[in-house]
């Protein structure tokens, strides 16, 4: 509650107080440090007391403003906005684009086919990971999703289709996804097979010699949870608790 006959609230006096006794010490002059639950003075003398007292209002707001803005910085991710607007990655033939963009500080990626948009939000991918997401439309299966700096192509198998060497492609500094906050150096990558079916899908990452990167991962993403999905589900639960 603000004092009536000061408009500064106690504990400004109060901060004045002690950094008053700190300019004190540093000059040699001699202080007296308040008694216990003693109530420092309302008015104060003009002169060194009232500039430390003003000094100390200005290092507080000072330590409250830095204390704002450093936890802004991390929550932004330091370099990447906290949310951006989608950048495009890349289009096809047949009517697909695929963009990035951070949603809460999340890298998130979002594919556009048949009029239906189906978006993803999970963590950035290791250099050798991958990042998938599936949806059917127009009677084909869409496999997309970003990879890490070292998968240069995949291999999708899903029930009665496949596809082999689907090329990855990285994201280039300076560009649109980049400033959207999309990593430079991540790959992006859309897999096309004429099948609607919506089981999971089996992925195989390969670097750039065609050697196979991990273990095969499977694309759970459209909802029908095979005992290989669920599997797989729980190591990946385990390994985000054990690092």
């Amino acid at each position: 509650m603000v004092n009536e006959k000061n408009a500064d609230l106690p504990i400004l006096d109060e901060l004045g107080a002690e950094f008053s006794q700190l300019i004190a010490a540093e000059l040699g002059e001699p202080t007296r440090r308040p008694e216990p639950h003693t109530r420092i003075p309302r008015r104060r003398s003009r002169g060194a007391h009232r500039v430390a007292r003003r000094a100390a209002i200005v290092l507080s707001l000072l330590c409250l403003v830095g204390g704002v803005a450093l936890a802004a910085r991390f929550s932004a991710g330091g370099e990447h906005p906290v949310n951006s607007e989608p950048a495009t990655l890349g289009t096809g033939a047949i009517g697909w684009e695929l963009s990035g963009y951070r949603n809460d500080g999340r890298l998130c990626f979002i594919l556009m086919a048949g009029g239906e948009p189906s978006a993803h939000c999970e963590g950035e991918p290791a250099p050798t990971g991958l990042r998938l997401a599936s949806v059917v439309a127009e009677g084909h299966r869409f496999v997309f999703g970003l990879a890490g700096s070292r998968v240069r192509a995949i291999d999708v198998r899903v029930a009665d289709a496949s596809a082999d060497g689907i090329a990855t492609r990285a994201v280039a500094p300076g560009s649109d996804p980049a400033a959207a906050g999309v990593e430079p150096g991540t790959r992006w990558f859309v897999a096309v097979l004429p099948s609607a079916d919506n089981s999971p899908a089996t992925v195989i990452a390969r670097d750039r010699k065609g050697a196979r990167l991990g273990k095969p991962l499977l694309d759970c993403s459209l909802g029908l949870l095979s005992p290989a999905c669920e599997r797989q589900i729980r190591s990946q639960a385990a390994d985000a608790l054990g690092s």
